[in-house]
């Protein structure tokens, strides 16, 4: 199998789609390599409107932006 990075084996996309798929690793089963799609990550990530992020120590966060442009955060955990 080649590497992700071989553009030859695996050429770059240029135009993304919502039903693209991606690859990824599952840490909470035993690191098995699984897919899903772009949608399926984008609602993951951005919630109603509201961006989860998650900081390098784990904790979980919301970025809320109000229709002013001002930028608050919330901790989840």
């Amino acid at each position: 199998m080649a590497k992700i990075s071989n553009t030859a084996a695996y050429p770059n996309i240029t135009s993304i789609d919502s039903a693209d798929y991606l690859i990824l690793t599952d840490k909470e089963n035993n690191l098995m390599t699984k897919s899903c799609t772009v949608s399926t990550l984008s609602g993951f990530i951005v919630d109603s409107g509201v961006v989860k992020l998650i900081a390098p120590g784990g904790s979980v966060w919301q970025l809320f932006v109000s229709d002013a442009g001002v930028i608050t955060t919330q901790a989840l955990s």
